[in-house]
């Protein structure tokens, strides 16, 4: 994880975002990237806990220009690649097929098992629910 680290920095990222469940503890993660000098966000996320709030909350995170560049990540892409779903969706105003092929790249994975799954059905989930 180290080399990682040192590699953003050196390649001129300004900032991560931790994309994590509920509960996990990112104490170490976040001291270990402050202390390169990277600002650190984090964002919880579960598919319970899909919500317009969260994903207004990615999109202020990828938009803001003093976080540019930034990495975003979690354990495996279920989280990572669901948001960028959404933004694809809402911010860029993407068609389905689009945002799926260029989230899949970053982590979507509506096919499989377990908690990429069940993240694939909270973001039909939530765009069935949303106005308009």
């Amino acid at each position: 994880m180290l080399d990682g680290v040192d590699w953003l920095k050196q390649n001129g990222y300004r900032a991560v975002l931790h994309l994590l469940q509920p509960g996990e503890d990112d104490a170490a993660e976040r001291k270990l990237f402050e202390m390169r000098g990277l600002k650190y966000l984090s964002l919880e996320l579960s598919p319970q806990t899909l919500s317009r709030t969260v994903v207004e909350e990615f999109n202020r995170a990828v938009g803001d220009r003093t976080n540019q560049p930034l990495f975003i990540y979690d354990k495996n892409g279920a989280l990572t690649g669901s948001l960028w779903y959404l933004h694809f969706r809402e911010v860029e105003q993407q068609s389905d097929e689009e945002a799926r092929t260029r989230a899949a790249r970053l982590g979507l994975r509506e096919e499989q098992n377990g908690l990429q799954r069940e993240m694939w059905l909270a973001i039909q989930k939530y765009l069935s629910e949303r106005p308009g």
